[in-house]
């Protein structure tokens, strides 16, 4: 999961809620489960909800 602004667009990547897979053990990429993004639509900023 992650958030950017990238040339004044706000990109977020909500990530995911399930652990490492076969294939992204194969692809060696390791996940952060367990996180959402709870984001202020009149500011902007964003808040990171960890449920591990």
């Amino acid at each position: 999961m992650g958030i950017t602004d990238y040339r004044g667009v706000l990109c977020v990547n909500s990530g995911t809620w399930q652990a490492q897979t076969a294939f992204q053990k194969q692809m060696n990429i390791t996940p952060t489960p367990a996180r959402a993004v709870l984001l202020d639509l009149q500011t902007l900023n964003p808040r990171i909800l960890d449920f591990n």
